[in-house]
C-alpha cells in the first residue's frame, strides 16, 4: 500500500510539473484555446474580442494571402490575437506552432504590438528580417502581418526547377487555363471590392455614432478635467479614423478601426465619469434609428412595419406626425442592404 501511495504522488507530481511547463497546453489561456482551434482547422485568426465584428473581414484579407502563398509553395498561418502579456511575441508564436505541431511558418501580432514569427528559420534570423523591413513600423496589424509572412519564408528547396512550373503554365493554357485563371482573378477582385465596400460603410456609421456621442457628452457645459481630455481624444481617434476611411484602401480601413474602437472606448469612459453610460458594445443605443448621425433619441414611433415602436430624435417624430415616414439608413451585409442597427456592429465591452 506504501508502494502505491507513493506512486500515485509521484503522478500528481508529474501532473502537477506538467501544468507549470509552458507550451504544455493544460495551462493554457482561453484565447489560446481559441486560437489552437482555430488555428487547427483553418489558416487565420483575428480575435473577435479585440476586432469585434471587423475581424471576418481582417481574417477574409489574411485567408487569401495564406492562400496566396499556398499555391507558392508555402505553408503559413497567422494569428491577430490580445495584447501578450508576460511573454516575447516569438516565444508565443513559436509555443503555438509547437502545439500544433505544424512544420510551417506561424506569424502572430497584436492590435498595436510587435511581430513575432516561428518556423523553419531561426527565431535570431527572423527577428534581423523583421527590423530591416521595419515591419513593426506598420500601424495596420493585418498589414504587419502579411508583410512579415512574405519576409519570413524560408528559401525554396535547392533542387526545385522553373521548367516543370513553366510546362504546367503551358499546359493550363493549351487547355483554357488562361481563361480560368483571368475569371477567378476577377472574382476575387469582385470579391475583394465588396468586401472593403461593406467595412467601408460600416466604418462610416460607427464614425457617426461616436460624433453623435461626443455631442451628448459635451453639451457646452464646463466638464470635468478627466472627462474633457478623453472627449479630446476621442475627438481626435474620430478624425484621423474618417480621414483613413477616406482612403479606402484595406489598411486605411484597419487603420479607422483601430481608431474607432479606440474613440468608443474613451467615449465610455467619459460617460462613466459623467453618469451618462455609453456602452461600446452596442455603439448606436440611444440614437436615432433613422440614422445615428442624427444624433439623440428623445421619441419614439413606429418604422417599416416594426410591431415595436422604437427610439427617434424630435425631427424624425415631426416627419412621422406629419405623414412623411424617413428611410432608415440602410448598408450593405453579405451583398444586401440591412439597417444599420440590425447589421450587429457591436464592440466588446471594456473589462471591469
Amino acid at each position: 500500500m506504501r508502494a502505491i501511495r507513493l506512486a500515485l504522488l509521484a503522478c500528481a507530481a508529474a501532473i502537477a510539473s506538467l501544468c507549470l511547463v509552458p507550451g504544455t497546453g493544460i495551462a493554457a489561456t482561453s484565447e489560446d484555446a481559441k486560437v489552437l482551434a482555430t488555428l487547427s482547422a483553418g489558416s487565420v485568426y483575428a480575435s473577435r474580442g479585440q476586432m469585434g465584428d471587423f475581424a471576418g473581414d481582417i481574417e477574409q484579407r489574411l485567408a487569401s494571402k495564406t492562400a496566396e502563398l499556398r499555391k507558392r509553395g508555402f505553408e503559413v498561418k497567422m494569428a491577430l490575437v490580445p495584447p501578450i502579456t508576460g511573454e516575447d511575441p516569438f516565444t508565443y508564436a513559436a509555443r503555438i506552432r509547437a502545439r500544433l505541431a505544424f512544420d510551417g511558418t506561424v506569424v502572430v501580432t497584436t492590435p498595436t504590438g510587435p511581430v513575432g514569427a516561428a518556423g523553419p528559420r531561426s527565431a535570431d534570423s527572423l527577428r534581423g528580417a523583421f527590423r530591416a523591413g521595419k515591419v513593426d513600423e506598420l500601424t495596420s496589424p493585418t498589414q504587419r502581418l502579411i508583410a512579415a509572412s512574405e519576409i519570413a519564408l524560408p528559401p525554396p528547396p535547392a533542387t526545385r526547377s522553373g521548367i516543370r512550373e513553366l510546362l504546367v503554365l503551358i499546359g493550363l493554357t493549351l487547355l483554357g487555363g488562361a481563361w480560368a485563371i483571368s475569371w477567378g482573378l476577377r472574382r476575387e477582385q469582385r470579391k475583394a471590392r465588396a468586401t472593403a465596400s461593406e467595412t467601408r460603410a460600416r466604418l462610416r456609421v460607427c464614425l457617426d455614432a461616436v460624433a453623435a456621442r461626443i455631442g451628448i457628452l459635451d453639451d457646452g457645459g464646463e466638464l470635468p478635467p478627466r472627462a474633457a481630455d478623453l472627449l479630446a481624444g476621442a475627438r481626435a481617434d474620430h478624425d484621423e479614423a474618417a480621414a483613413a476611411v477616406a482612403g479606402n484602401g484595406p489598411d486605411d480601413h484597419d487603420r479607422a478601426l483601430l481608431r474607432v474602437r479606440r474613440a468608443l472606448e474613451r467615449i465610455q469612459r467619459a460617460g462613466d465619469d459623467l453618469g451618462k453610460p455609453m456602452p461600446m458594445d452596442n455603439p448606436f443605443l440611444g440614437l436615432c434609428s433613422v440614422d445615428p448621425a442624427h444624433g439623440p433619441a428623445f421619441a419614439v414611433a413606429r418604422l417599416d412595419g416594426r410591431p415595436q415602436p422604437v427610439p427617434v430624435c424630435d425631427a424624425c417624430r415631426s416627419r412621422i406626425d406629419a405623414g412623411d415616414t424617413p428611410k432608415r439608413r440602410l448598408i450593405p451585409v453579405a451583398g444586401r442592404p440591412v439597417p444599420f442597427d440590425e447589421a450587429d456592429i457591436r464592440f466588446p465591452s471594456l473589462p471591469d
